[in-house]
């Protein structure tokens, strides 16, 4: 049986056999049980109502003689033929005096003497001494088991002949039961090897069972949901990319053949030079931020470290100030005095802030105000960079955090942008259990919330 199972559990052979093996396999042992105690109970059920009524009708018999012993001028012999008369045909019984001689016997050809209690041949036997006047007597009666015997070999033809026949409709049901349950795999199966890259628009048809097969068609459609949106991203992702690539490497190319096809003055080159390094340094960003999102995409988790969040941001802060200046906008820190500690990444802690404050300084109105503001609330730290700038139209903040994504207004106040920042920003957040939110109006500003988890 061991070796069986193995060889089932082996290669090629297909989940339904394996399911009706299995199942003919524990309905077999179960009928096997179910026989056998069956066999069991009626047997030990029928041979105590016999051992029962055995020593009943001993007893009787031993009072019987016992009275008739007792009274004087009895002829015991007729006394016991008329008492065996009166007997039942399975039941024998014989009286043997002292040293073993036979008095009686109901039956002449029994197979007296009886030297102990139990079954011989097909009775069941008994006996029992009494004592009368100084003189002993012993008592041995016998009852037929042939009833009882035939009851239990009809038992035993109908379970040998019925019970094989039973595991044999059970397996032909239960192969056909297993293919019909997992007619939705076989779908899913052919679904699987219809698909490609190309068209992921194929659904399966969910049945309405609420069982495990509704489930799982279900779950399948929405991972093929989620692949074909991944799928989408990803394509419009390396569209962006190579468009936002090709522009600087262009420019740059370009640039050099200008510079090149002739003999220019000094200052000419170092104009041309100037502007393939200023493309140079944008392609750097570019490719910079596009690495950063490739490892947030990846698996590999940043080794994280307990940091000062508040430092942090009066840092960022300070660094940004000149910059700030630069444009008339001023930084505002509302900053605790307490210093809130998370477990987080220092350099890409640093490079979100960056991304926050840089944003709003940019799309912030000429002489207007960024306030920098922490909070803790159910033991998350709420940072808010909060800008009074010419906010996001509703349209666009469903998509303010897609990579290259740009909304009108972005693209009318800077031409320059890839449109990454926000993106960065987001996958940082979600390396560190966070998630950015961030509430907008046309004219009136933005506020954007990042809450971390204190430790």
């Amino acid at each position: 049986m061991p070796a069986l199972a193995r060889a089932v559990r082996g290669r090629g052979i297909s989940i339904r056999v394996r399911l009706t093996f299995w199942y003919s396999a524990v309905l077999a042992c179960g009928l096997l049980l179910f026989a056998v105690s069956i066999w069991l109970l009626l047997e030990h059920i029928l041979y105590k109502g016999l051992e029962t009524e055995l020593a009943e009708r001993t007893r009787s018999l031993a009072a019987f003689i016992k009275q008739e012993l007792s009274e004087p001028g009895v002829h015991l012999n007729e006394e016991l033929e008329e008492y065996s008369n009166g007997l039942p045909d399975n039941t024998n019984f014989a009286l043997f005096g002292e040293g073993g001689t036979q008095v009686f016997a109901s039956k002449k050809d029994f197979p007296w003497p009886i030297t102990k209690t139990g079954a011989h041949e097909h009775f069941l036997l008994n006996e029992r001494a009494i004592s009368l006047d100084s003189h002993r007597y012993r008592i041995a009666t016998a009852i037929s088991t042939e009833q009882a015997e035939s009851i239990l070999r009809l038992l035993r033809v109908l379970l040998l002949t019925l019970s094989p026949v039973v595991i044999v409709l059970a397996t032909i049901g239960g192969f056909l039961l297993s293919s019909q349950a997992l007619r939705p795999v076989n779908e899913i199966t052919q679904a699987a090897r219809t698909l490609s890259i190309n068209d992921l628009s194929q659904r399966l048809r969910v049945p309405i069972t609420g069982d495990e097969l509704q489930y799982l068609s279900e779950t399948w459609n929405s991972m093929l949901d989620r692949l074909a949106d991944a799928v989408g991203r990803l394509s419009r992702f390396t569209q962006d990319a190579s468009h936002e690539l090709r522009t600087p490497l262009a420019i740059i190319r370009s640039t050099a053949e200008i510079a090149s096809r002739r003999s220019r003055e000094e200052q000419d080159y170092v104009a041309a030079f100037r502007q393939i390094i200023a493309e140079s340094d944008r392609l750097t960003l570019l490719v910079r931020d596009l690495l950063l999102l490739a490892r947030g995409d990846s698996l590999s988790a940043p080794q994280m470290q307990p940091l000062n969040l508040t430092s942090l941001v009066r840092d960022v802060c300070g660094e940004l100030r000149a910059v700030a200046d630069a444009k008339g906008i001023r930084i505002v820190e509302q900053l605790p005095s307490t210093e809130f500690t998370i477990a987080g990444n220092h350099a890409l802690l640093r490079r979100l802030l960056i991304v926050l404050l840089d944003n709003a300084i940019t799309y912030s109105s000429p002489q207007g105000t960024v306030r920098v503001e922490m909070h803790e609330t159910d033991r998350k730290v709420h940072l808010e960079v909060v800008d009074g700038g010419i906010g996001i139209s509703e349209g666009d903040l469903p998509r303010i955090f897609d990579r290259f994504y740009r909304g009108e207004g972005a693209r009318q106040a800077w031409q320059d942008g890839a449109g990454l920042g926000l993106s960065l920003a987001a996958a940082i957040a979600r390396q560190h259990g966070a998630e950015i939110r961030v509430d907008s109006k046309p004219g009136t500003g933005s506020t954007f919330t990042a809450a971390f988890q204190r430790s």
